[in-house]
């Protein structure tokens, strides 16, 4: 998209697409990509190979000879160290009830970027060394020892990770990363609020109901959680009508 301008299949809806995307063949002869390396080209075609038995994994394409030309991996790690001492604090204190949590999923997960999301996934990418966009509670240990003593690490290096690990997978993904080091004053400020309701809001009545709060937040199976959320709904109540206003939902979050 970025070097030619357009994606390299695009049909009239998206199973038109994907009907292309997995039996046409593309166009390498495309005027926009032949103005580039024969390096880059080649990169192209190793990403667009159809067998992913075949196609290079995120590791192997960052270890392309066009991204060793330009060092990539330094370019996407390179950060002032001072200037991720907060994010590591947020880190070794990172431990909120299960609602917040999942409030703070939801927020991190549907924001814009940010200038503090860019610098925490050049740490997340420092800290993983494998590449591999999963981070092991080795490779956390490490990353962390640039910060932080030994000890300090040892002392929490298991809570932290639990707490870090929150689906249960063994590894820590950035976007799990991302909700332990950012500062929830940054997410839970009016402006970003006011873009998850937006959000929420699909029909634009500048109201929500009370089960689209429920079901953007809990898993249906989990009833324990999902009563929490009811009793902070019933103590703030609703408009007249039944809805949650903007100011209504903003109170809701900062009670969780």
């Amino acid at each position: 998209m970025a070097l030619t301008k357009g994606y390299p299949f695009i049909g009239r809806n998206d199973l038109d697409t994907i009907e292309l995307i997995q039996n046409k063949d593309y166009n390498y002869d495309n005027k926009y990509l032949l103005n580039y390396s024969e390096e880059i080209q080649d990169l192209i075609k190793n990403l667009l190979i159809k067998d992913p038995s075949k196609r290079p994994s995120a590791k192997e394409a960052l270890n392309h000879q066009w991204f060793k030309r330009f060092n990539g991996r330094r370019l996407f790690t390179n950060f002032n160290k001072e200037e991720m001492i907060p994010y590591i604090n947020n880190i070794f204190n990172f431990s909120v009830s299960k609602l917040h949590k999942l409030v703070i999923a939801f927020l991190v997960h549907n924001l814009p970027e940010t200038e503090s999301s860019n610098k925490i996934l050049k740490l997340f990418r420092y800290f993983n060394k494998s590449g591999d966009c999963k981070l092991s509670k080795e490779e956390l240990r490490k990353g962390l020892k640039e910060f932080r003593t030994e000890n300090e690490i040892e002392e929490k290096i298991d809570k932290i990770f639990k707490e870090l690990d929150g689906d249960n997978s063994g590894t820590i993904e950035f976007e799990e990363f991302l909700r332990a080091c950012i500062n929830k004053n940054e997410i839970l400020n009016d402006k970003y609020l006011y873009y998850a309701f937006k959000f929420l809001d699909k029909e634009n009545r500048k109201l929500l109901s009370p089960q689209q709060i429920i079901d953007a937040f809990i898993d249906k199976t989990n009833i324990d959680l999902k009563n929490k959320l009811n009793i902070i709904l019933n103590k703030i109540g609703y408009d007249k009508n039944g809805f949650i206003n903007f100011e209504e939902f903003k109170t809701i979050i900062n009670s969780l």
